[in-house]
């Protein structure tokens, strides 16, 4: 059976822990493959802790593939920092792995995928509405702290910086 990443994608959006990791360069140069997994055998989630001893466990348990994430403050436990001022205020894991025996990967070069993909079943796409945008500060406070980003920068303090702004949508579907 042919498909496109997409099309399967389209058709399991609604597994459980469903994950498509498409790659947006489809010339196979760079980002040659797109990965699609869902109903992982175990899913691991952890706040407030090391991830790794954890994960380790995981693949010693036989598990062929793990996806997931590392949050950025898992470096709370890494390294030491007196004066933190960002407040954990959504609550989300620090980390959060699935384990899945069988991934599906398609080779954008050769336009095949690596072993055999599932029947496409119709894709339940239902509609949904989306609300605006409302950002986490205004344009104002956001322009402020890039100034006094590249304040710090000029004066040697730090060379790099995050800066990063919280966006929200109301979701209905």
């Amino acid at each position: 059976m042919s498909c496109t990443p997409y099309e399967l994608a389209a058709a399991y959006h609604n597994e459980e822990y469903f994950v498509f990791l498409d790659s947006s360069r489809t010339g196979g140069e760079q980002g040659r493959y797109s990965v699609v997994a869902w109903n992982p055998r175990a899913v691991l989630r952890i706040k407030g802790e090391l991830p790794f001893q954890a994960i380790h466990e995981v693949f010693r348990a036989g598990a062929r593939v793990v996806i997931g994430y590392f949050s950025y403050d898992l470096f709370r436990y890494l390294e030491q920092y007196t004066d933190l001022k960002a407040i954990d205020d959504l609550g989300l894991p620090d980390c959060q792995v699935m384990a899945y025996d069988k991934i599906h990967i398609f080779d954008h070069q050769t336009q095949q995928w690596k072993g055999e993909v599932p029947e496409l079943k119709p894709a339940r796409i239902g509609s949904c509405r989306i609300g605006e945008a409302e950002a986490g500060m205004t344009r104002e406070q956001y322009v402020a702290s890039v100034r006094k980003a590249l304040d710090y920068i000029a004066a040697g303090d730090i060379y790099q910086v995050n800066l990063s702004q919280r966006f929200s949508h109301s979701f209905e579907g």
